[in-house]
């Protein structure tokens, strides 16, 4: 066994590259950049989906801003409809002035 103790103390059977810590740093540096890279493109690629549906929503809402005011417009019209209430007299002399009471009676006997 002291055979093996000498063998080993006299000399490290570690051993490091010739310049390996000369160009430690650099090499780091390059790594930090793709690794920063790679992220930025990991975020991107985590809210594509996101950006999608948020488009989706933007064409929905451009959509009902440009159709909902000409829908309330024929709703002001209809309303304006339904304020007309005419009097059994003035549907009588409506019907008296535009309706031909011959061609309306050929129609009921089916002639």
């Amino acid at each position: 066994m002291n055979e093996m103790t000498d063998k080993y103390e006299q000399k490290n059977p570690f051993s490091v590259p010739e310049g390996y810590f000369d160009s430690l740093e650099d090499r780091i540096m390059i790594r930090l950049r793709k690794e920063e890279r790679s992220r930025r493109a990991r975020l991107l690629r985590t809210f594509k989906p996101f950006m999608g549906w948020a488009a989706l929503v933007a064409v929905v809402v451009l959509v009902m801003i440009t159709v909902l005011p000409a829908r309330n417009e024929g709703i002001a019209e209809t309303q304006l409809d339904a304020d007309f209430n005419p009097t059994t007299e003035e549907i009588l002399e409506y019907l008296a002035g535009e309706v031909d009471l011959a061609v309306l009676s050929n129609e009921i006997l089916g002639r």
